[in-house]
Protein backbone atom coordinates (compact mmCIF):
# COMPACT_ATOMS: atom_id res chain seq x y z
CA UNK A 1 0.00 0.00 0.00
CA UNK A 2 2.70 2.58 0.46
CA UNK A 3 4.63 1.88 -2.75
CA UNK A 4 1.04 2.53 -4.06
CA UNK A 5 0.39 5.87 -2.51
CA UNK A 6 3.95 6.85 -3.77
CA UNK A 7 3.57 5.74 -6.98
CA UNK A 8 0.25 7.61 -7.08
CA UNK A 9 1.63 10.96 -5.67
CA UNK A 10 4.90 10.62 -8.18
CA UNK A 11 2.22 10.13 -10.94
CA UNK A 12 0.06 13.53 -9.87
CA UNK A 13 2.92 15.72 -9.34
CA UNK A 14 5.18 14.80 -12.59
CA UNK A 15 1.56 15.60 -14.44
CA UNK A 16 1.04 19.26 -12.44
CA UNK A 17 5.01 19.62 -13.15
CA UNK A 18 3.92 18.90 -16.72
CA UNK A 19 0.88 21.29 -16.90
CA UNK A 20 2.69 23.80 -15.51
CA UNK A 21 5.25 23.34 -18.24
CA UNK A 22 2.92 23.23 -21.05
CA UNK A 23 1.30 26.54 -19.42
CA UNK A 24 4.26 28.61 -19.07
CA UNK A 25 5.12 27.41 -22.84
CA UNK A 26 1.81 28.72 -23.52
CA UNK A 27 2.65 32.18 -21.93
CA UNK A 28 6.03 32.22 -23.95
CA UNK A 29 4.92 31.50 -27.12
CA UNK A 30 1.86 33.23 -27.38
CA UNK A 31 2.90 34.43 -31.15
CA UNK A 32 3.53 31.19 -32.59
CA UNK A 33 0.30 29.66 -31.44
CA UNK A 34 -1.48 32.46 -32.83
CA UNK A 35 -0.09 32.09 -36.56
CA UNK A 36 -0.41 28.55 -36.28
CA UNK A 37 -4.32 29.08 -34.98
CA UNK A 38 -4.20 31.57 -37.96
CA UNK A 39 -2.87 28.19 -40.51
CA UNK A 40 -6.08 26.20 -39.56
CA UNK A 41 -8.68 28.45 -39.77
CA UNK A 42 -7.52 29.99 -42.93
CA UNK A 43 -7.58 26.48 -44.23
CA UNK A 44 -10.79 25.69 -43.23
CA UNK A 45 -12.30 28.33 -44.45
CA UNK A 46 -11.09 27.90 -47.98
CA UNK A 47 -12.12 24.22 -48.15
CA UNK A 48 -15.63 25.31 -46.63
CA UNK A 49 -16.18 27.75 -48.64
CA UNK A 50 -14.73 26.05 -51.91
CA UNK A 51 -17.35 23.70 -51.43
CA UNK A 52 -20.30 26.57 -50.67
CA UNK A 53 -19.01 27.83 -53.78
CA UNK A 54 -19.39 24.72 -55.79
CA UNK A 55 -22.68 24.20 -54.70
CA UNK A 56 -23.88 27.59 -55.55
CA UNK A 57 -22.13 27.16 -58.80
CA UNK A 58 -23.35 23.79 -59.72
CA UNK A 59 -25.88 22.90 -57.24
CA UNK A 60 -28.68 24.68 -59.42
CA UNK A 61 -27.76 22.69 -62.87
CA UNK A 62 -27.86 18.90 -62.14
CA UNK A 63 -26.95 18.50 -65.71
CA UNK A 64 -23.96 19.87 -65.28
CA UNK A 65 -20.65 16.57 -65.88
CA UNK A 66 -18.41 15.85 -63.79
CA UNK A 67 -15.35 17.76 -65.78
CA UNK A 68 -17.16 21.24 -64.45
CA UNK A 69 -15.44 19.55 -60.42
CA UNK A 70 -12.63 18.34 -62.28
CA UNK A 71 -11.80 22.02 -63.62
CA UNK A 72 -12.23 23.84 -60.52
CA UNK A 73 -9.54 21.41 -59.07
CA UNK A 74 -7.00 22.04 -61.95
CA UNK A 75 -7.43 25.67 -61.35
CA UNK A 76 -6.97 25.07 -57.61
CA UNK A 77 -3.67 23.21 -58.07
CA UNK A 78 -2.38 25.48 -61.05
CA UNK A 79 -2.30 28.04 -58.02
CA UNK A 80 -0.07 26.39 -56.45
CA UNK A 81 3.10 26.88 -59.10
CA UNK A 82 2.97 30.34 -58.17
CA UNK A 83 3.65 29.63 -54.50
CA UNK A 84 7.35 30.79 -55.03
CA UNK A 85 6.68 33.36 -56.87
CA UNK A 86 4.42 34.53 -54.06
CA UNK A 87 6.76 33.45 -51.36
CA UNK A 88 10.10 35.84 -52.83
CA UNK A 89 7.68 38.38 -53.59
CA UNK A 90 6.69 38.31 -49.93
CA UNK A 91 10.67 37.97 -48.49
CA UNK A 92 11.98 40.35 -51.06
CA UNK A 93 9.66 43.50 -51.77
CA UNK A 94 6.55 43.11 -49.30
CA UNK A 95 7.02 42.03 -46.34
CA UNK A 96 5.40 38.38 -44.92
CA UNK A 97 3.27 39.94 -42.42
CA UNK A 98 1.91 42.32 -45.05
CA UNK A 99 1.49 39.64 -47.36
CA UNK A 100 -0.02 37.20 -44.83
CA UNK A 101 -2.72 40.28 -44.32
CA UNK A 102 -3.03 40.42 -47.94
CA UNK A 103 -4.20 36.84 -48.88
CA UNK A 104 -6.83 36.98 -45.26
CA UNK A 105 -8.10 40.22 -46.57
CA UNK A 106 -8.84 38.51 -50.21
CA UNK A 107 -10.74 35.73 -48.98
CA UNK A 108 -12.73 37.91 -46.55
CA UNK A 109 -13.66 39.60 -50.31
CA UNK A 110 -14.35 36.17 -51.45
CA UNK A 111 -16.72 35.80 -48.90
CA UNK A 112 -18.60 38.29 -49.17
CA UNK A 113 -19.02 37.98 -52.58
CA UNK A 114 -20.40 34.86 -52.47
CA UNK A 115 -22.55 35.06 -49.95
CA UNK A 116 -24.48 38.19 -51.59
CA UNK A 117 -24.53 36.28 -54.22
CA UNK A 118 -26.38 33.33 -52.17
CA UNK A 119 -28.80 36.01 -50.53
CA UNK A 120 -29.83 37.68 -53.80
CA UNK A 121 -30.32 33.88 -55.49
CA UNK A 122 -32.14 33.35 -52.33
CA UNK A 123 -34.97 35.92 -53.05
CA UNK A 124 -34.70 36.21 -56.78
CA UNK A 125 -33.76 33.90 -59.21
CA UNK A 126 -30.02 34.94 -60.72
CA UNK A 127 -29.60 33.87 -64.66
CA UNK A 128 -27.12 31.14 -65.18
CA UNK A 129 -24.29 33.80 -66.57
CA UNK A 130 -24.65 35.88 -63.21
CA UNK A 131 -23.74 33.01 -61.20
CA UNK A 132 -21.46 31.82 -63.32
CA UNK A 133 -19.61 34.96 -63.33
CA UNK A 134 -20.17 35.82 -59.62
CA UNK A 135 -19.34 32.52 -58.60
CA UNK A 136 -16.17 31.89 -60.60
CA UNK A 137 -14.97 35.48 -59.38
CA UNK A 138 -15.56 34.59 -55.75
CA UNK A 139 -13.91 31.65 -56.17
CA UNK A 140 -10.33 32.89 -58.05
CA UNK A 141 -10.25 35.48 -55.41
CA UNK A 142 -10.20 32.95 -52.19
CA UNK A 143 -7.63 30.58 -54.47
CA UNK A 144 -5.28 33.90 -54.96
CA UNK A 145 -5.98 34.99 -51.38
CA UNK A 146 -5.25 31.63 -50.04
CA UNK A 147 -2.11 30.97 -52.31
CA UNK A 148 -0.68 34.01 -50.76
CA UNK A 149 -1.22 33.67 -47.57
CA UNK A 150 -0.18 30.01 -47.46
CA UNK A 151 2.88 30.98 -49.28
CA UNK A 152 4.16 32.67 -46.26
CA UNK A 153 2.84 31.28 -42.73
CA UNK A 154 5.12 28.74 -42.00
CA UNK A 155 7.78 30.63 -42.38
CA UNK A 156 6.35 33.63 -40.48
CA UNK A 157 5.89 31.49 -37.42
CA UNK A 158 9.12 30.33 -37.92
CA UNK A 159 10.36 33.96 -37.58
CA UNK A 160 8.68 33.95 -33.85
CA UNK A 161 11.25 31.32 -32.88
CA UNK A 162 14.06 33.41 -32.74
CA UNK A 163 16.05 31.10 -30.24
CA UNK A 164 14.20 28.40 -29.92
CA UNK A 165 14.84 24.84 -29.60
CA UNK A 166 14.82 22.23 -32.28
CA UNK A 167 12.12 20.19 -30.36
CA UNK A 168 10.21 22.78 -30.69
CA UNK A 169 10.87 24.03 -34.09
CA UNK A 170 10.34 20.32 -35.15
CA UNK A 171 7.05 20.22 -33.26
CA UNK A 172 5.73 23.48 -35.45
CA UNK A 173 6.89 22.00 -38.29
CA UNK A 174 4.89 19.03 -37.44
CA UNK A 175 1.76 21.15 -36.16
CA UNK A 176 1.64 23.10 -39.89
CA UNK A 177 1.95 20.06 -41.82
CA UNK A 178 -1.22 18.55 -39.96
CA UNK A 179 -3.58 21.75 -41.59
CA UNK A 180 -4.18 19.51 -44.50
CA UNK A 181 -5.34 15.70 -42.87
CA UNK A 182 -6.90 18.03 -39.33
CA UNK A 183 -9.17 19.94 -41.80
CA UNK A 184 -10.31 17.20 -44.31
CA UNK A 185 -11.28 15.19 -41.43
CA UNK A 186 -13.55 17.86 -40.03
CA UNK A 187 -14.91 18.03 -43.58
CA UNK A 188 -15.75 14.67 -44.24
CA UNK A 189 -16.73 14.04 -40.91
CA UNK A 190 -19.52 16.78 -41.03
CA UNK A 191 -20.32 15.84 -44.75
CA UNK A 192 -20.72 12.21 -44.03
CA UNK A 193 -22.96 12.74 -40.95
CA UNK A 194 -24.98 15.56 -41.76
CA UNK A 195 -27.96 17.01 -43.74
CA UNK A 196 -27.25 18.32 -47.12
CA UNK A 197 -28.87 21.60 -46.73
CA UNK A 198 -27.41 22.05 -42.92
CA UNK A 199 -24.23 21.46 -43.67
CA UNK A 200 -24.31 23.92 -47.27
CA UNK A 201 -25.70 26.56 -45.09
CA UNK A 202 -22.82 25.60 -42.66
CA UNK A 203 -20.47 25.86 -45.18
CA UNK A 204 -21.43 29.58 -45.57
CA UNK A 205 -20.72 30.69 -42.10
CA UNK A 206 -17.61 29.25 -41.16
CA UNK A 207 -15.50 30.66 -43.48
CA UNK A 208 -16.66 34.08 -42.42
CA UNK A 209 -16.63 33.26 -38.85
CA UNK A 210 -12.90 31.70 -39.69
CA UNK A 211 -11.27 34.67 -41.63
CA UNK A 212 -13.45 37.07 -39.67
CA UNK A 213 -11.42 35.45 -36.45
CA UNK A 214 -8.33 35.70 -38.02
CA UNK A 215 -8.39 39.17 -38.64
CA UNK A 216 -9.55 40.35 -35.47
CA UNK A 217 -7.09 38.09 -33.46
CA UNK A 218 -4.67 40.23 -35.76
CA UNK A 219 -5.89 43.24 -34.84
CA UNK A 220 -5.96 42.63 -31.33
CA UNK A 221 -2.43 41.39 -30.97
CA UNK A 222 -0.03 41.84 -33.50
CA UNK A 223 2.43 43.80 -31.15
CA UNK A 224 2.93 40.61 -29.98
CA UNK A 225 3.89 39.50 -33.20
CA UNK A 226 7.93 39.00 -34.74
CA UNK A 227 8.87 40.57 -37.86
CA UNK A 228 11.64 40.53 -39.82
CA UNK A 229 13.10 43.06 -42.55
CA UNK A 230 13.16 42.20 -46.11
CA UNK A 231 16.08 39.50 -46.91
CA UNK A 232 18.24 39.79 -50.65
CA UNK A 233 16.84 38.21 -53.46
CA UNK A 234 17.96 34.80 -54.12
CA UNK A 235 17.43 34.47 -57.41
CA UNK A 236 19.79 36.94 -58.29
CA UNK A 237 22.57 35.63 -56.52
CA UNK A 238 21.98 31.85 -58.38
CA UNK A 239 21.59 33.90 -61.45
CA UNK A 240 25.32 35.66 -60.84
CA UNK A 241 26.59 32.39 -59.61
CA UNK A 242 25.60 30.34 -62.70
CA UNK A 243 26.86 32.84 -64.90
CA UNK A 244 30.19 33.39 -63.54
CA UNK A 245 30.74 29.64 -64.02
CA UNK A 246 29.32 29.17 -67.42
CA UNK A 247 31.94 32.42 -68.22
CA UNK A 248 34.91 30.90 -66.46
CA UNK A 249 36.32 27.42 -66.66
CA UNK A 250 39.77 28.19 -65.07
CA UNK A 251 40.23 29.99 -61.54
CA UNK A 252 41.38 32.92 -61.57
CA UNK A 253 44.21 32.92 -59.28
CA UNK A 254 46.98 30.56 -60.48
CA UNK A 255 48.74 30.22 -57.16
CA UNK A 256 50.51 26.65 -56.27
CA UNK A 257 47.94 26.62 -53.12
CA UNK A 258 45.13 26.51 -55.62
CA UNK A 259 46.04 23.20 -56.90
CA UNK A 260 46.88 21.60 -53.74
CA UNK A 261 43.48 19.82 -53.04
CA UNK A 262 42.98 16.51 -54.64
CA UNK A 263 40.05 17.30 -56.35
CA UNK A 264 39.54 19.84 -59.10
CA UNK A 265 36.91 22.29 -58.16
CA UNK A 266 33.78 22.45 -60.26
CA UNK A 267 32.83 25.23 -62.52
CA UNK A 268 30.27 26.47 -59.57
CA UNK A 269 33.32 26.29 -56.93
CA UNK A 270 35.07 28.77 -58.73
CA UNK A 271 33.20 31.87 -58.17
CA UNK A 272 34.65 31.17 -54.53
CA UNK A 273 36.97 34.06 -53.26
CA UNK A 274 39.68 31.33 -52.85
CA UNK A 275 39.70 30.70 -56.62
CA UNK A 276 39.14 34.39 -57.33
CA UNK A 277 35.73 34.97 -57.91
CA UNK A 278 33.17 37.58 -56.39
CA UNK A 279 31.50 35.23 -53.94
CA UNK A 280 31.84 34.09 -50.72
CA UNK A 281 32.34 30.12 -50.12
CA UNK A 282 29.12 30.43 -48.24
CA UNK A 283 27.44 32.19 -51.33
CA UNK A 284 28.37 29.47 -53.57
CA UNK A 285 27.20 26.51 -50.93
CA UNK A 286 24.26 28.28 -50.79
CA UNK A 287 23.72 27.90 -54.42
CA UNK A 288 25.27 24.32 -54.40
CA UNK A 289 22.80 23.04 -51.46
CA UNK A 290 19.22 24.31 -53.51
CA UNK A 291 20.18 22.52 -56.23
CA UNK A 292 20.80 19.23 -54.43
CA UNK A 293 17.48 20.13 -52.65
CA UNK A 294 15.19 20.53 -55.74
CA UNK A 295 15.60 16.91 -57.08
CA UNK A 296 14.47 15.74 -53.54
CA UNK A 297 10.97 17.08 -54.27
CA UNK A 298 10.21 14.30 -55.76
CA UNK A 299 9.21 12.36 -52.98
CA UNK A 300 6.22 14.84 -52.51
CA UNK A 301 4.95 14.94 -56.46
CA UNK A 302 4.92 10.72 -55.74
CA UNK A 303 3.00 11.68 -52.43
CA UNK A 304 0.24 13.68 -54.33
CA UNK A 305 0.15 11.86 -57.15
CA UNK A 306 -1.19 8.45 -55.40
CA UNK A 307 -3.80 10.72 -53.71
CA UNK A 308 -7.48 10.61 -55.30
CA UNK A 309 -8.89 13.66 -55.98
CA UNK A 310 -13.36 12.87 -55.61
CA UNK A 311 -15.61 15.59 -56.96
CA UNK A 312 -18.51 13.98 -55.97
CA UNK A 313 -17.91 15.23 -52.10
CA UNK A 314 -18.01 18.89 -53.63
CA UNK A 315 -20.49 18.51 -56.21
CA UNK A 316 -23.58 17.09 -56.94
CA UNK A 317 -26.59 17.04 -54.38
CA UNK A 318 -28.37 14.67 -55.84
CA UNK A 319 -25.98 12.01 -55.10
CA UNK A 320 -26.34 12.52 -50.99
CA UNK A 321 -29.08 10.72 -50.04
CA UNK A 322 -28.39 7.72 -51.94
CA UNK A 323 -25.64 6.64 -49.45
CA UNK A 324 -25.28 6.23 -45.99
CA UNK A 325 -22.52 7.56 -43.33
CA UNK A 326 -20.19 4.50 -44.00
CA UNK A 327 -20.31 4.63 -47.22
CA UNK A 328 -19.19 7.79 -47.68
CA UNK A 329 -16.44 8.19 -45.64
CA UNK A 330 -15.06 5.22 -47.48
CA UNK A 331 -15.45 6.50 -50.60
CA UNK A 332 -14.17 9.91 -49.70
CA UNK A 333 -10.99 8.11 -47.83
CA UNK A 334 -12.00 9.34 -44.60
CA UNK A 335 -9.53 6.58 -42.68
CA UNK A 336 -6.49 8.26 -45.21
CA UNK A 337 -6.83 11.55 -43.16
CA UNK A 338 -8.09 10.21 -39.87
CA UNK A 339 -5.13 7.93 -39.65
CA UNK A 340 -2.49 10.46 -40.37
CA UNK A 341 -4.31 12.86 -37.72
CA UNK A 342 -3.57 9.69 -35.47
CA UNK A 343 0.06 9.64 -36.90
CA UNK A 344 0.86 13.34 -36.07
CA UNK A 345 -0.60 13.38 -32.35
CA UNK A 346 1.66 9.91 -31.34
CA UNK A 347 4.40 11.40 -33.31
CA UNK A 348 3.81 14.89 -31.13
CA UNK A 349 3.99 13.23 -27.77
CA UNK A 350 4.66 9.74 -26.77
CA UNK A 351 7.19 8.79 -29.80
CA UNK A 352 9.51 12.21 -29.41
CA UNK A 353 9.23 12.02 -26.05
CA UNK A 354 10.40 8.48 -25.41
CA UNK A 355 11.75 7.26 -28.99
CA UNK A 356 13.59 10.28 -30.11
CA UNK A 357 16.39 8.13 -30.72
CA UNK A 358 15.13 5.69 -32.16
CA UNK A 359 13.64 7.89 -34.90
CA UNK A 360 15.11 7.61 -38.57
CA UNK A 361 16.46 10.83 -40.50
CA UNK A 362 14.83 12.80 -42.31
CA UNK A 363 15.54 11.13 -45.66
CA UNK A 364 15.19 7.70 -44.23
CA UNK A 365 12.02 8.16 -43.38
CA UNK A 366 10.50 9.84 -47.07
CA UNK A 367 12.43 6.48 -48.22
CA UNK A 368 9.65 4.63 -46.19
CA UNK A 369 6.82 6.75 -46.82
CA UNK A 370 7.69 6.28 -50.86
CA UNK A 371 8.00 2.39 -50.07
CA UNK A 372 4.55 2.72 -48.39
CA UNK A 373 3.05 4.93 -51.00
CA UNK A 374 4.05 1.89 -53.39
CA UNK A 375 2.39 -0.62 -51.59
CA UNK A 376 -0.79 1.66 -51.42
CA UNK A 377 -1.05 1.61 -55.27
CA UNK A 378 -0.13 -2.21 -55.25
CA UNK A 379 -2.68 -2.81 -53.04
CA UNK A 380 -5.13 -0.84 -55.06
CA UNK A 381 -4.91 -2.23 -58.12
CA UNK A 382 -5.15 -5.79 -56.44
CA UNK A 383 -8.22 -4.96 -54.89
CA UNK A 384 -9.36 -3.65 -58.11
CA UNK A 385 -8.46 -6.82 -60.00
CA UNK A 386 -11.12 -8.96 -57.88
CA UNK A 387 -13.76 -6.27 -56.62
CA UNK A 388 -14.10 -4.54 -59.65
CA UNK A 389 -17.69 -2.76 -60.51
CA UNK A 390 -18.41 -2.26 -64.04
CA UNK A 391 -22.65 -2.66 -64.13
CA UNK A 392 -23.00 0.79 -62.44
CA UNK A 393 -20.46 3.82 -62.92
CA UNK A 394 -22.17 6.27 -60.73
CA UNK A 395 -22.13 3.61 -57.93
CA UNK A 396 -19.33 4.46 -55.29
CA UNK A 397 -16.88 1.25 -54.86
CA UNK A 398 -17.48 0.69 -50.65
CA UNK A 399 -16.23 -2.14 -50.65
CA UNK A 400 -14.61 -2.68 -46.35
CA UNK A 401 -11.41 -4.03 -47.68
CA UNK A 402 -10.55 -0.74 -49.51
CA UNK A 403 -9.57 0.87 -45.75
CA UNK A 404 -6.46 -1.14 -45.90
CA UNK A 405 -4.87 0.77 -48.48
CA UNK A 406 -6.55 4.37 -46.94
CA UNK A 407 -4.80 3.62 -44.01
CA UNK A 408 -1.47 2.86 -45.69
CA UNK A 409 -2.41 6.27 -46.93
CA UNK A 410 -2.35 7.78 -44.11
CA UNK A 411 0.61 6.73 -43.09
CA UNK A 412 2.94 7.68 -46.25
CA UNK A 413 1.51 11.14 -45.75
CA UNK A 414 2.51 11.52 -42.35
CA UNK A 415 6.07 9.94 -43.04
CA UNK A 416 6.48 12.30 -46.31
CA UNK A 417 4.82 15.47 -46.36
CA UNK A 418 6.15 16.90 -42.48
CA UNK A 419 9.35 15.32 -42.81
CA UNK A 420 10.20 16.86 -46.00
CA UNK A 421 9.01 20.06 -44.95
CA UNK A 422 11.08 20.05 -41.73
CA UNK A 423 14.48 19.07 -44.59
CA UNK A 424 13.66 22.16 -46.83
CA UNK A 425 13.80 24.54 -43.16
CA UNK A 426 16.09 22.73 -41.93
CA UNK A 427 19.00 22.88 -45.08
CA UNK A 428 17.62 25.85 -46.99
CA UNK A 429 20.15 29.09 -46.75
CA UNK A 430 18.54 31.33 -44.55
CA UNK A 431 17.39 34.03 -47.51
CA UNK A 432 16.56 31.10 -49.71
CA UNK A 433 14.32 29.09 -47.06
CA UNK A 434 10.88 30.73 -48.52
CA UNK A 435 11.56 30.30 -52.32
CA UNK A 436 12.06 26.50 -51.19
CA UNK A 437 9.64 26.17 -49.36
CA UNK A 438 7.61 27.66 -52.05
CA UNK A 439 8.77 25.14 -54.73
CA UNK A 440 7.87 22.35 -51.87
CA UNK A 441 3.86 23.57 -52.14
CA UNK A 442 4.33 23.75 -55.86
CA UNK A 443 5.49 20.16 -56.05
CA UNK A 444 2.43 18.69 -54.47
CA UNK A 445 0.44 20.82 -57.13
CA UNK A 446 2.52 19.12 -59.72
CA UNK A 447 1.35 15.86 -58.35
CA UNK A 448 -2.22 16.88 -58.13
CA UNK A 449 -2.46 17.84 -61.73
CA UNK A 450 -0.34 14.83 -62.92
CA UNK A 451 -3.13 12.63 -61.11
CA UNK A 452 -6.13 14.15 -62.17
CA UNK A 453 -4.71 14.68 -65.62
CA UNK A 454 -3.64 10.69 -65.92
CA UNK A 455 -7.28 9.50 -65.22
CA UNK A 456 -8.37 10.23 -68.85
CA UNK A 457 -6.43 7.80 -70.86
CA UNK A 458 -7.18 4.87 -68.33
CA UNK A 459 -11.73 5.91 -69.09
CA UNK A 460 -12.07 6.70 -65.42
CA UNK A 461 -15.55 7.57 -64.86
CA UNK A 462 -16.58 6.83 -61.85
CA UNK A 463 -16.34 10.12 -60.07
CA UNK A 464 -16.39 8.36 -56.93
CA UNK A 465 -13.08 6.60 -56.96
CA UNK A 466 -11.22 4.81 -60.28
CA UNK A 467 -11.81 1.49 -60.85
CA UNK A 468 -9.32 0.52 -63.36
CA UNK A 469 -6.53 -1.63 -62.16
CA UNK A 470 -4.19 -0.66 -65.45
CA UNK A 471 -4.34 2.93 -63.96
CA UNK A 472 -2.99 2.02 -60.45
CA UNK A 473 -0.43 -0.14 -62.40
CA UNK A 474 0.70 3.18 -64.00
CA UNK A 475 0.96 4.90 -60.87
CA UNK A 476 2.78 2.03 -59.02
CA UNK A 477 5.36 2.16 -62.07
CA UNK A 478 6.06 6.01 -62.08
CA UNK A 479 6.19 5.80 -57.65
CA UNK A 480 8.71 3.04 -58.10
CA UNK A 481 10.55 4.40 -60.45
CA UNK A 482 10.71 7.72 -57.93
CA UNK A 483 11.60 5.47 -54.95
CA UNK A 484 14.71 4.36 -56.84
CA UNK A 485 15.99 7.52 -57.78
CA UNK A 486 14.78 9.39 -54.75
CA UNK A 487 17.44 6.70 -52.65
CA UNK A 488 20.20 7.46 -55.72
CA UNK A 489 20.18 10.96 -54.60
CA UNK A 490 19.58 10.38 -51.10
CA UNK A 491 22.38 8.70 -50.49
CA UNK A 492 24.66 11.36 -52.68
CA UNK A 493 23.21 14.17 -51.12
CA UNK A 494 25.56 16.17 -48.53
CA UNK A 495 23.85 17.62 -45.66
CA UNK A 496 24.75 21.42 -44.70
CA UNK A 497 25.74 22.33 -41.04
CA UNK A 498 25.91 25.82 -39.99
CA UNK A 499 26.90 27.61 -37.18
CA UNK A 500 26.09 31.15 -37.63
CA UNK A 501 22.51 30.80 -38.46
CA UNK A 502 20.03 32.28 -35.30
CA UNK A 503 17.78 28.85 -35.39
CA UNK A 504 19.24 25.69 -36.65
CA UNK A 505 15.46 22.96 -36.95
CA UNK A 506 17.06 19.94 -37.42
CA UNK A 507 16.89 16.87 -34.73
CA UNK A 508 19.35 16.88 -31.75
CA UNK A 509 22.07 15.21 -32.49
CA UNK A 510 20.88 14.50 -36.00
CA UNK A 511 23.96 16.26 -37.74
CA UNK A 512 27.50 16.85 -36.89
CA UNK A 513 28.64 19.15 -35.08
CA UNK A 514 31.25 20.12 -37.76
CA UNK A 515 31.75 22.93 -40.63
CA UNK A 516 31.92 20.63 -43.50
CA UNK A 517 29.54 19.35 -44.62
CA UNK A 518 28.72 15.37 -43.96
CA UNK A 519 27.95 12.78 -46.52
CA UNK A 520 24.11 12.10 -46.38
CA UNK A 521 23.90 7.77 -45.44
CA UNK A 522 20.79 5.31 -44.42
Amino acid sequence: MPHREERKEMIISAGRDLFAAAWKWCGSSFSVILVLLWDYLMYLQAIFLKYFIVQELYGEYKGNSNDDGIALSVVYYVFFLSFPLFCLIADVWIGRHRTIMIGASLCFLSWILGGLQYLINSFYALPKISILLISGTSILINYAGYGIFKATIVQYNIDQLVGASTSLLDAVIYCHSGVVPVGYTLLLLLRCTTKYQFFTLLSFFVPGLFVSLMLVSHSLFKHKLENISLIKNPVKLIARVLCYAKKHKYPENRSALTYWEEKAPSRLDLGKEFYGGPFTEEEVEDVKTVFRMIPLLISLIAQSAAYEVYQWIMTGSNNVNTINSSSCFISTEFPSYLTSVVMFMLYMFPIRLFCQQYIPNMLSMQVIGLFLTLIEQLSKMTIFIYYRKENDPETQFIQPILILPQILQGLMFAFIVPVSLEFIIAQSPLHMRGTMVGMWIASIGIGFLFNINLKYPFGCNNKYICTSYYYYLAKSILILVILIVFVILAKRYKYRVRQNEYYRPIREGFYEQSEVPETGSF
